[in-house]
């Protein structure tokens, strides 16, 4: 009877073996738990960091592809489109869930704070296309070191068509190249954004 007991029991050493081994699988477990948490998190970040970038570039597409050459409103005829290297003014068709139709200026630019801004509001005879605007800018990236934009067509009739830092005309250009910077160590990324406005043929015809 008692050899029988001692062989169903188990003994000190057999304890402290299985405790140990406990012990590593739970370290084990609770370590590939915490590399999965950060690697979902770390791949969530990235989602956002991108789905923001997308969001931001397919707003600028809509809006600038969308440049329209309105009728003079006085005699002096104005630019569709008047831009440097850190802002740009255009005509184009005012946001659809406004509900008001007609024709808007546009603006975008970088502000002293490193926002993006835009801001619109319908167009006023009076108040020409390069005129401060009086509706509030909406911030639609924020933390950005460089804003650049470049312009390519022709400026004049008869020149070969090029990439202008600036362009003042009465015809859309071809392309408008969009080029963001963020600050060293921001992991975001903005691939280069090239828009053709869709009157630009026509108008450059």
């Amino acid at each position: 009877m008692t050899r029988h007991a001692r062989a169903d029991g188990f003994t000190l050493v057999e304890l402290l073996i299985a405790t140990t081994l406990l012990a590593l699988l739970s370290v084990i477990l609770f370590g590939g738990l915490r590399f999965g948490a950060r690697a979902w998190e770390a791949g969530g970040e990235s989602i956002e960091r991108t789905g923001e970038v997308e969001a931001v570039q397919q707003l600028l597409r809509r809006m600038m592809v969308e440049a329209v050459l309105p009728e003079p409103a006085g005699a002096a005829p104005e630019p569709s489109v008047a831009g440097t290297g850190g802002r740009v003014n255009f005509f184009a068709p005012l946001p659809h869930h406004l509900g008001t139709g007609g024709i808007g200026r546009y603006a975008l630019a970088l502000d002293e704070r490193g926002q993006l801004l835009i801001a619109w509001e319908p167009r006023r005879p009076e108040r020409r296309l390069e005129a401060p605007l009086s509706a509030a800018p909406s911030s639609v990236l924020q933390n950005v070191a460089a804003l650049n934009l470049s312009y390519y067509g022709s400026l004049a009739p008869g020149d070969a068509p090029g990439w202008h830092e600036s362009w003042n005309s009465r015809t859309l250009p071809l392309l408008i190249r969009v080029r963001i910077d963020f600050p060293e160590g921001d992991r975001r990324r903005w691939p280069d954004l090239v828009i053709a406005p869709r009157l630009a043929r026509a108008s450059g015809a």
